[in-house]
């Protein structure tokens, strides 16, 4: 059976990177006031924030063509007959 392992909200103020430490581990802990639970920190997943390479994706679709116009002009070229 899994026991979850719990801190007081004492022990949160006054030893914070402890805690941390606990939670970068892995460990899910529970927070107790006066022998209550009052609320549950879960560690944040490690997988890193993947971004999207816009520069890749602009190179695969153009290629290396150059536009005399920025977006926001052609945008604004098109919308002009309405």
């Amino acid at each position: 059976m899994f026991h979850m392992r719990s801190v007081t909200v004492r022990e949160l103020r006054q030893h914070f990177p402890r805690v941390e430490a606990r939670l970068r581990r892995g460990e899910t802990l529970e927070i107790r006031k006066r022998n209550k639970p009052v609320a549950r920190l879960v560690p944040m997943s490690a997988k890193p924030l993947v971004r999207p390479d816009f520069e890749a994706s602009a190179k695969r679709i153009f290629g290396d063509r150059i536009t005399k116009l920025t977006g926001t002009e052609i945008v604004a070229e098109e919308r002009k007959p309405y």
